[in-house]
């Protein structure tokens, strides 16, 4: 008896470290599974057996609904996939080519067959998330996706064959689209250098329009290249650092998703009366094929670009020459979309509607004309200066630019030389230089129509110009600043130390001996 015992509970040891030993193996073989650790490599096996060149046909699923695609030869032989859902589609057949290279090339990390699948529901494939189905001659295959694991693997079976799961590294989730018009061919937003942009032109509220003017090769101390022109039509000089802030905007635009290529109905967007329009002309250099004769005059018109040219060039026939193109870009601006993170937008003579960021429009509709204002309250360029009157402490004095020309002993090329006086005094020419750089060079802290001068005048400057006069007048406003109007009539503060700064400059130039030397500078 107590042998026949003994032999019983040996035996009921030995039953229970099987069972141990296979929920050991089937557990190492699940975490195998999950991880894809093994038969990989070299060894991987061929998922699916079919050439990307062969497939005649390919669908899948974008939020549960079926999307197809055909493939047929066209008239120069050359094969044309199109989407089966609409006619007309603007396909972007790389996308097509790309799916269809990961899968024809997809391989096995591992296969799970046999007793390793309890269920399907393990690997997410009882109800597969995606369905995607290769159509090659006569073979069509079906990859159903199921789970990605925690290494970002997939299951996946093929076709009504369930006994074998195949763990792949291929990125099933993120190879279809969400959207359809992810794989529309779009248009892009014109190539804009922003250095070569002439005219920026906001329309809507708070609009404005900056222009960039052409100076003159000597105008040295001229800094005032753009204009600024705002709803009203009252223009300032622009200051260049924040409107190059604004043309760099330009250059860098782009367009976020597309909602449609073709829009019938404006209305649902804003853009059949756009909040805002952009308006942007700017010059583009292209090469273009010279003609027999010695002078070619070339000139384009597009509506889709709005583009121009004018422009001369002589070269022989065989040759190409750079031409420059005057274009113009026009972006009308809709409603901000559901979420308020992008804007609905077009350009002037297209029907694809994209979405573009917040802040991307915002950099434009968020500013207004002063914003661009030339802080500077009268850079007046000293060659154009015929002579100065300055009034301080009561008493006013008039200084005189004086220029002679003259003609070098060695050669027939001339010179200037520049002098000042006062009176009968001639001026020491680097002590006036200093004090009119510090007086030309005061810039404004604040610029508003609302501000009114608060005390008679301190320093008034009179700069009579080749073109004209312009006064000055610098009066004490509160504890930190002066007032004053600048040369585009708008009243001004001028932090007091910069003021006091320049009033010292003066008082060196009351206080500087004459001198005889009136030394040559052209240049000044």
């Amino acid at each position: 008896m107590k042998k026949k015992g003994k032999m019983a509970a040996c035996l009921i040891l030995l039953v229970l470290l099987l069972a141990v030993l296979v929920v050991l193996t089937k557990k190492n073989s699940t975490a195998d599974a999950d991880s894809g650790s093994s038969d990989s490599g070299a060894d991987a096996e061929k998922v699916v057996d079919f050439s990307k060149d062969d497939v005649t046909a390919l669908s899948f699923q974008i939020n549960g609904e079926t999307v197809s695609f055909t493939k047929t030869a066209g008239d120069d032989d050359t094969d044309i996939w199109t989407y089966d859902q609409e006619d007309g589609f603007p396909l972007d057949e790389g996308k097509i080519t790309n799916v269809l290279s990961s899968l024809s090339s997809m391989t096995a990390e591992r296969v799970i067959e046999g007793d390793e699948i309890d269920s399907m529901a393990d690997f997410g494939l009882e109800t597969p998330s995606q369905e995607v189905v290769v159509t090659a001659g006569d073979e069509k295959t079906t990859i159903h996706v199921g789970d990605k694991n925690s290494s970002s693997r997939y299951y996946i079976y093929l076709n009504d064959d369930t006994s074998k799961v195949y763990l792949v590294s291929t990125s099933l989730g993120t190879m279809f689209p969400s959207d359809m018009m992810e794989w529309a061919t779009t248009e892009s937003m014109p190539s804009v250098t922003a250095e070569n942009i002439t005219k920026l032109q906001v329309e809507g509220e708070n609009g404005y329009t900056l222009t960039k003017e052409v100076s003159a090769a000597d105008s040295a101390l001229q800094t005032d290249e753009w204009q600024v022109v705002d709803a009203d039509g009252a223009a300032h000089g622009g200051d260049a650092d924040s409107i190059g802030t604004m043309t760099s905007a330009v250059a860098s635009l782009s367009f976020g998703d597309l909602v449609t290529y073709n829009a019938s109905d404006l209305s649902q967007y804003g853009l059949d009366q756009p909040k805002t329009t952009i308006r942007v002309h700017y010059t583009e250099e292209q090469e273009v094929a010279s003609d027999d004769a010695t002078t070619a005059d070339t000139s384009s018109d597009s509506a889709a670009d709005s583009a121009s040219s004018d422009s001369t060039a002589t070269s022989s026939s065989s040759e190409t020459t750079t031409v420059t193109v005057e274009k113009d870009l026009v972006l009308y601006v809709g409603n901000a979309n559901e979420d308020g993170g992008s804007y609905y937008v077009k350009l002037d003579g297209s029907n694809e509607v994209h979405l573009m960021t917040a802040s991307n429009v915002e950099t434009f509709t968020g500013k207004k004309a002063s914003d661009f204002w030339n802080m500077y309250i009268g850079m007046e360029n000293v060659s154009d200066l015929t002579s100065l009157d300055i009034t301080y402490n009561g008493e006013t004095k008039t200084y005189v630019r004086h220029v002679e020309e003259k003609k070098d002993d060695d050669s027939d090329s001339t010179t200037q030389e520049i002098s000042y006086t006062c009176g009968d005094e001639t001026i020491d020419k680097s002590t006036f230089t200093t004090f009119y750089s510090s007086l030309i060079g005061l810039k404004a802290q604040t610029k508003d129509e609302s501000l009114v001068q608060a005390k008679d005048a301190e320093f008034t400057a009179v700069f009579h110009m080749t073109d004209g006069d312009l006064t000055f007048a610098y009066s004490p406003y509160d504890s930190s600043f002066y007032y004053t109007v600048d040369e585009d009539g708008v009243p001004s503060l001028v932090n007091k130390n910069n003021v006091k700064t320049m009033v010292e400059n003066y008082g060196k130039l009351l206080a500087a001996k004459t001198e005889d030397d009136s030394s040559s500078d052209s240049a000044e």
